[in-house]
């Protein structure tokens, strides 16, 4: 199956967070697929944390590969027209076209070529299905709990062209503030002391604390979730405050953490719902280097080494020092009705993958 049609089927599985038999059954497609379209004995384990399910195929080690190749199967939900793929003048559309069954059919069909051409190499195709839930139940605990290890892992996973690199994605910490006062008569308010007030109050005095920077790429705090207040005509005793914080880099990150903790009293209690350091990795890495080399040569044009908004699983292989190549195909509305991503793209991703792995093994045995 070329890549296109490869992609095309992978959009069919509406691999959703509500829908997981629907997921289970793409993890058995792809399964089938690259055990049908391989010539050799594959190392094949499905790791299962909280019913979510990752796909390992190996060559060698399910644990321990070199080189990794990454894609995650899960969409967000849409209608199903979403669902209906096809391609029209180059380009592919459907749900999960960029993010990322497109890239995904890329890393397939680039590890069954490779696998044919040479076995020996010691590579691995990494699946998880719940990047877009937060990837607490895949690749977190795949390298917490399972002990996965590899010297490199390659991401198509961006928001951006292959004639990008991703260096920098931000951290994440969702918190939950809550403030407790004392009610009385909303005539009175003097008698009381408002939970609503307090929280006006601690909004603002986190913000003045916050992490400044005159960059361009910096850290933000929003304000996501408001609640609190039983009656008009009452002063409130409870309420609470959602914040979804997006940290730059570590530093950052660490000291949001502090200033949190220093927020705290009797009356005001936060609990970090969802933390993750930011992912950084220097443009000056010899994968890297060596991924940018690649690519300039297969697209024909200079490629920048990029800090980008969102978010991967990328930030989970930054804790044990894994570098990752995180890049991505040209793809325009993403979760959206219209999502699409360039064909042409697609297909450079494959063969950038097969070149980048001939020479990362050529170098790694200098």
């Amino acid at each position: 199956m070329n890549t296109i049609d490869l992609a095309l089927k992978l959009i069919e599985f509406e691999s959703t967070l509500s829908n997981p038999s629907e997921t289970k059954k793409l993890l058995n497609f792809v399964e089938q697929y690259v055990d049908q379209n391989t010539n050799c004995n594959l190392q094949i384990e499905k790791f299962t944390h909280n019913e979510f399910e990752t796909l390992i195929i190996s060559t060698k080690s399910t644990k321990n590969p070199k080189l990794t190749f990454y894609a995650h199967l899960d969409v967000v939900a849409g209608p199903s027209k979403c669902f209906k793929p096809f391609t029209k003048d180059g380009i592919l559309f459907g749900r999960g076209a960029g993010d990322m069954k497109g890239p995904a059919a890329s890393m397939i069909n680039a590890f069954i070529q490779i696998v044919n051409q040479n076995p020996n190499l010691d590579i691995c195709l990494l699946l998880p299905t719940d990047e877009e839930s937060g990837g607490h139940n895949c690749i977190k605990p795949l390298l917490d709990t399972y002990g996965f290890r590899t010297d490199c892992v390659i991401m198509p996973d961006s928001g951006s062209g292959l004639d990008t690199i991703i260096t920098n994605q931000k951290g994440i910490i969702f918190t939950e503030i809550t403030f407790h006062g004392i009610s009385s008569h909303g005539s009175r308010p003097w008698q009381g002391n408002s939970a609503i007030q307090m929280l006006f109050d601690y909004a603002k005095n986190f913000q003045e604390n916050f992490p400044k920077t005159q960059s361009e790429y910096f850290s933000t705090a929003n304000p996501s979730i408001i609640s609190g207040g039983e009656a008009f005509n009452s002063v409130a005793e409870h309420a609470k405050l959602t914040l979804d914080i997006r940290t730059a880099n570590i530093d950052d990150h660490k000291q949001v953490i502090e200033l949190l903790k220093s927020m705290d009293s009797d009356i005001i209690k936060h609990q970090n719902k969802f933390i993750d350091a930011a992912f950084e990795v220097s443009n000056q890495h010899p994968y890297l280097l060596l991924a940018k080399q690649v690519t300039e040569k297969i697209i024909g044009k200079p490629v920048e080494f990029k800090k980008e908004h969102g978010g991967s699983d990328g930030r989970f292989f930054q804790n044990y020092q894994i570098p990752c190549i995180v890049n991505g195909v040209d793809k325009k509305h993403s979760h959206g009705e219209n999502e699409q991503s360039s064909i042409q793209e697609i297909h450079q991703l494959e063969e950038i993958t097969i070149e980048f792995t001939k020479q990362f093994f050529s170098k790694a045995n200098q």
